[in-house]
């Protein structure tokens, strides 16, 4: 279809674009691949193995833009997402073009937007640290030259648990350190391999779960 009709392509989502990244390579000087929410996504041949489709398809050459979906408030999330596709293997500089100049590309506005260039809309991310970094927030927000959003006085942080509220604090006996077995009983244990046990007990002999 694009080749009949003249169409510049943009494809969206792009879950499983690494498997097409041999067989595009003759469009990728014209072709924006745009991905995401999930930035890692496996294939039905080997569902335990995850690739790092951002990182791939930037890798070959190609203009790789982040998405994240509107539904549920996650586009303040979307550095993260390159956040976590750097930490497994993206291109720090390939990130934050993905988050900036290559959506505006897709979009044909990269004479606008996309980047801090003369001319172009005063858009812009103020951050107390690296972009990378998982802890950096963002201080400000500037569209067209406006403060539109600054962050608030940092206040309490809520804390918000579906976990029962211990009855009493968690006391270690002495010599707890020198000890090559012990019980630890009587709480909730989440085991991660079934159901948590409600009144459980963990036993422990050299360093080793026995029951």
């Amino acid at each position: 279809l694009a080749d009949q009709f003249h169409l510049r392509l943009s494809l969206c989502h792009s879950y499983y674009a690494h498997l097409l990244v041999d067989a595009l390579q003759d469009r990728k000087d014209e072709l924006h691949v745009n991905i995401g929410p999930p930035m890692f996504f496996a294939y039905f041949d080997d569902l335990l193995t995850f690739r790092n489709n951002p990182a791939i398809m930037a890798n070959a050459g190609y203009k790789v833009s982040l998405q994240t979906d509107a539904l549920g408030g996650g586009q303040q999330n979307l550095r993260h997402l390159a956040v976590l596709a750097v930490r497994y293997g993206m291109k720090e500089e390939d990130a934050l073009r993905a988050i900036t100049l290559r959506p505006a590309e897709a979009m044909d506005l990269q004479d606008r937007i996309g980047s801090i260039e003369v001319g172009k809309d005063a858009d812009l991310v103020l951050l107390d640290g690296e972009p990378f970094e998982l802890l950096t927030s963002v201080e400000k927000v500037v569209i067209d030259g406006k403060v539109e959003y600054e962050r608030p006085a940092e206040g309490p942080t809520p804390r918000v648990s579906a976990s029962p509220t211990a009855e009493r604090s968690l006391d270690l006996p002495a010599g707890i350190v020198q000890a090559t077995r012990l019980a630890i009983r009587g709480g909730l244990v989440y085991t991660m391999a079934g159901d948590p046990i409600d009144g459980g007990t963990v036993l422990v002999e050299d360093g080793k779960i026995t029951r």
